[in-house]
C-alpha cells in the first residue's frame, strides 16, 4: 500500500455496501417518488446498523436517463448516512431528468500521485478502467468510467487536459487552468459499485457486471445483440461504420475490405439460426446491402486471366478472396444464382492459381496496378483461403476446390509449422476452422494430430485457465480470467474460441471426451471474458449515444472503441458454443 494512502471503507464488508445500494436504489425508483423525483412524503429507513457510522466516507451517485445524458455527484463527509444522503440530494438537483438507471461507487482507498509524476504527466493512470481521478482535493473528482467517455488518459497514461477541460470543466475546477500548469496535487482512488435499476441491484467490476451469468440462451442473446450492432453499422451504400468510438461518439476514417467480408459472414451465420421476424428483417436487409457492396469490388485480375480478385483500394488479399468466398457461399444458400457462383468460383480460382507445386499460398498481397506481388505475409491469409475452398466445395463438388485446400494445410503444417515448439506456433483459429473441414475430406493423421497441437498451445496462454503454463500471479486482476494476451483483448480471445469450437466439433468425432471437455471449458472462460467487454446497459449510462452502441464488443478493458471485426469474431465464437 502507498504511503499516505488513505482508507474509507474500514469497518464495511461487500453486503454492507450492498446494503447501502439497495437502500439507493429504493430511493430513486419507489413507486411512491413522482417523476420530477420529489422526496417521498416519508424518508425511507436508512439500514439501521450503519447509521451510527462516524468514520470518514466518500461515495459518488451516477444517475442516468438511458438516453445519453447522465449526471455524476460525490460528497466525503462524516458518517456513511450524511454522506449518502448529501450526494444524493446533489445528483437529483443536478440531474433535471427522471433517472432509469443509477451507479453506486463507494471509495475504498485513494493514493496521492507524486509531484513529479504529474508535472512529467506520462503514466499517471495506467489503468483508467479501474482507476479514478482527483485533482487538488478529493472532491474534484471524475470516475473511472468518464476517463473511457471521454478519453480523457492518453496514450501515454498522461491525462489529457484539453479534453477534460472541453468536458468536465464545470465540474472539476480548475480543469482550464492544468492546460497551462500541472496540478499540484493529485490522487487515484479505486471504488466499489452497482448498478441499480428499478429491478435490480449488480456488482460491477470497471463497469461491467462482476459475475456474467452465461448459458446457451445468454449465448445467442448476446451474439444477437452484436449482430444487430453491426446491421446497424451498415450505410446505404453497404458499407459499415468501420471504426466506431462509443465513449467520444466519433467514426473514424478507415476500412479493410478483409473485415467486410469476415463481418457479413458472421451476420449471415446469426441469421441462419434467428426464427423471429422482427431481427431476422433487420438483418436481412443489412446483409443484403453488405453483399452488393462486396460484389462491387469484385472484379477480373489483370495479371490473371479467367480469374476474379476482390480489390481493396487497388490491392488484392489472399485472405480476401478466401473471406468473401466464405461469406458469399452462406449468401448463395440464402439467394442462389448462377451469377454469384461465377463469382465465387472465379475468387477461388485466384487462390488455386497463385498456389505453388508445394502447397504454399505464393502470393498473399499483390498490387494491381504493377503486378508485383508484395513480400507481406500474414499469419491468417492462408486458413482464410483453405476455408474459402472447403466452403465452395460445399456447395461446388469440384474436387479442384478440395484438393487445394488440403494441399495448402499440408504445406502450413509440414513446412510453416513445423518444428515449432507449442509456444512458437501461431493460434491460428482459421487454420483450425478449415482442418474440421479438411479432414472430413481427407482423413489424415496429420491433420487431426496438428488440431490437437495447436488447441494445446492455444490452452496454455490463457489466463486462469486449467492447462495454462503463464507464470504464477500472471493476472493482475480477476477479469483477466479466460483472455489471451497481457492485458488481454477482446478479439484474440474470441479467435481463440472460434478455433477451438471448430477443434471441438471435429475431436468430438475423433477424439476423447477429456480432451473436448478441456476445449468446452477454456471456451466458456473465454466467452465469458469477451462479454465483460460488450457494450451492455451498466456501460451506456455513460454513453452519448447508448442505443447505437447497445451490443457492440469494444476492444478491451480499457478502450471503448468498437471495430466491426471485434463485434464478428465474438458473434462467431459464440454462435458456435450455442450451436454446441
Amino acid at each position: 500500500m502507498a504511503e499516505n494512502t488513505i482508507q474509507f471503507c474500514e469497518g464495511f464488508v461487500r453486503e454492507h455496501l450492498k446494503l447501502l445500494a439497495t437502500w439507493l436504489q429504493s430511493e430513486l425508483f419507489d413507486a411512491r417518488q413522482n417523476a420530477l423525483m420529489m422526496a417521498p412524503a416519508q424518508p425511507l429507513a436508512f439500514p439501521a446498523g450503519l447509521r451510527a457510522d462516524r468514520q470518514l466516507r466518500g461515495v459518488f451517485i451516477t444517475l442516468s436517463d438511458g438516453a445519453g445524458q447522465y449526471v455524476v455527484a460525490n460528497a466525503l463527509s462524516i458518517g456513511i448516512e450524511a454522506t449518502m444522503r448529501t450526494a444524493l440530494e446533489k445528483a437529483k438537483t443536478a440531474a433535471g431528468f427522471s433517472p432509469v438507471r443509477a451507479k453506486f461507487d463507494m471509495l475504498v482507498e485513494a493514493m496521492p500521485i507524486r509531484g513529479e509524476v504529474l508535472r512529467k504527466n506520462k503514466r499517471v493512470v495506467v489503468e483508467p478502467s479501474l482507476l479514478g481521478v482527483a485533482l487538488g482535493d478529493l472532491n474534484n473528482a471524475w470516475l473511472p468510467e468518464e476517463n473511457l467517455r471521454y478519453r480523457l488518459i492518453r496514450k501515454d497514461f498522461g491525462i489529457d487536459y484539453p479534453v477534460l477541460a472541453e468536458h468536465l470543466s464545470e465540474r472539476i475546477a480548475n480543469a482550464r487552468d492544468y492546460e497551462k500548469a500541472a496540478p499540484k496535487k493529485g490522487w487515484l482512488f479505486t471504488t466499489s459499485a452497482f448498478a441499480l435499476t428499478s429491478g435490480e441491484v449488480v456488482p460491477l467490476v470497471r463497469g461491467h457486471r462482476e459475475t456474467i451469468p452465461f448459458n446457451e440462451r445468454i449465448a445467442k442473446e448476446r451474439a444477437l445483440a452484436g449482430a444487430q450492432y453491426l446491421a446497424r453499422s451498415v450505410r446505404d451504400n453497404g458499407a459499415y461504420v468501420y471504426m466506431y468510438q462509443s465513449g467520444p461518439n466519433r467514426e473514424p476514417d478507415d476500412y479493410n475490405m478483409v473485415r467486410h467480408a469476415g463481418t457479413t459472414w458472421s451476420m449471415l451465420d446469426m441469421l441462419a439460426s434467428e426464427t423471429r421476424s422482427e431481427p431476422a428483417a433487420l438483418l436481412l436487409a443489412a446483409i443484403h446491402r453488405a453483399v452488393a457492396y462486396l460484389r462491387k469490388h469484385i472484379e477480373p485480375d489483370p495479371w490473371r486471366p479467367g480469374t476474379l480478385i476482390m480489390n481493396e483500394f487497388g490491392t488484392a488479399k489472399l485472405g480476401g478472396n478466401g473471406l468473401a468466398i466464405v461469406a458469399l457461399v452462406d449468401y448463395y444458400r440464402l439467394a442462389p444464382s448462377e451469377e454469384l457462383l461465377a463469382d465465387i468460383r472465379g475468387l477461388a480460382q485466384w487462390i488455386v492459381n497463385t498456389q505453388n507445386e508445394s502447397g504454399q499460398f505464393s502470393v498473399h498481397k499483390l498490387d494491381l496496378a504493377s503486378g508485383e506481388a508484395s513480400s507481406f505475409l500474414s499469419d491468417y491469409y492462408p486458413g482464410e483461403a483453405i476455408l474459402g475452398l472447403m466452403r465452395l466445395y460445399g456447395i461446388d463438388a469440384n474436387p479442384l476446390w478440395k484438393n487445394a485446400a488440403a494441399a495448402g494445410a499440408r504445406w502450413l503444417i509440414n513446412v510453416r509449422d513445423n518444428g515449432k515448439s507449442l509456444g512458437e506456433l501461431e493460434h491460428d483459429h482459421w487454420l483450425l476452422y478449415g482442418l474440421n473441414e479438411v479432414y472430413r475430406e481427407f482423413p489424415e493423421p496429420l491433420f487431426l494430430a496438428h488440431t490437437r497441437k495447436l488447441v494445446q498451445a492455444i490452452l496454455q496462454a490463457q489466463h486462469g485457465g486449467a492447462h495454462s503454463t503463464l507464470p504464477e500471479g500472471s493476472m493482475r486482476v480477476a477479469d483477466w480470467q479466460g483472455g489471451w494476451y497481457s492485458p488481454p483483448r477482446t478479439t484474440p480471445a474470441a479467435c481463440r474460441v472460434e478455433g477451438l469450437m471448430a477443434a471441438a466439433t471435429l475431436l468430438k468425432e475423433h477424439g476423447e471426451p477429456a480432451e473436448v471437455g478441456a476445449i468446452l471449458a477454456a471456451a466458456e472462460a473465454g466467452l465469458k471474458f469477451q462479454l465483460q467487454n460488450q457494450i451492455w446497459h451498466e456501460k451506456e449510462m455513460y454513453l452519448a449515444d447508448p442505443a447505437r452502441a447497445h451490443g457492440g464488443f469494444h476492444s478491451n478493458l480499457n478502450n471503448w472503441h468498437i471495430r466491426i471485426d471485434y463485434v464478428q469474431h465474438s458473434i462467431s465464437a459464440l454462435m458456435a458454443y450455442a450451436r454446441w
